[in-house]
């Protein structure tokens, strides 16, 4: 299918306020971005999990905020890889670029080669899974994308989408449905909601 990743955000972030409830302030900056070829009900668990971390990281924090921004790059995507400290795939030729940064306290330099590893966690045990981040890898790479974050003061993750699937992407989810069952039952079963439709 074919949709606008605004208004896969603009859902994940209704749905996502019933649990925060006003306890942190979205700023929203979206652009005119086109419609790209994807599987909208995962790239929301993206949108989810992404979200969900940086309110986890700043709960309980005064003052605490969250910027959603999407941006359009007709000619490919123009920032240096080298801006990001932990960058994974690859992408060429237009594409959607959205962010997603919160003022949390970060991540720590020495987590961030980890933070795709499946069951990778910063929390303490019982405090529930993972950052779903091998997950977010996961559909990101199948939709022929690339994700990177930063951290400092605050974390700000990036999530870059061609507009087109190629050949190579489609053949990859395929096969990934099949091989990667069992693993994402298994990743799943200590997760976040998968789906919320």
């Amino acid at each position: 299918g074919a949709a606008r990743v605004e208004e896969g955000l603009s859902n994940t972030l209704i749905i996502l306020s019933s649990v925060w409830k006003g306890q942190l302030e979205v700023d929203k900056e979206f652009a005119e971005t086109p419609e790209i070829e994807c599987d909208a009900d995962e790239l929301n668990q993206v949108w989810t999990n992404l979200l969900t971390n940086a309110w986890q990281a700043m709960k309980g924090q005064s003052e605490a905020r969250i910027q959603v921004s999407t941006e359009y790059y007709p000619d490919g995507y123009s920032d240096r890889e080298s801006a990001w400290q932990a960058f994974v795939g690859e992408v060429q030729g237009p594409c959607v670029c959205v962010k997603i940064c919160d003022n949390g306290p970060g991540i720590p330099a020495e987590y961030l080669e980890k933070i795709w590893d499946p069951f990778f966690t910063t929390k303490d045990q019982g405090e529930g899974s993972g950052l779903g981040l091998s997950i977010v890898r996961r559909i990101v790479e199948e939709h022929g994308g690339a994700v990177g974050v930063r951290s400092a003061r605050g974390t700000e993750f990036c999530v870059l989408l061609p507009l087109k699937q190629n050949e190579t992407n489609i053949k990859k989810k395929e096969g990934s449905d099949r091989d990667g069952a069992e693993w994402k039952r298994s990743e799943r079963a200590g997760g976040m909601p998968r789906k919320f439709q």
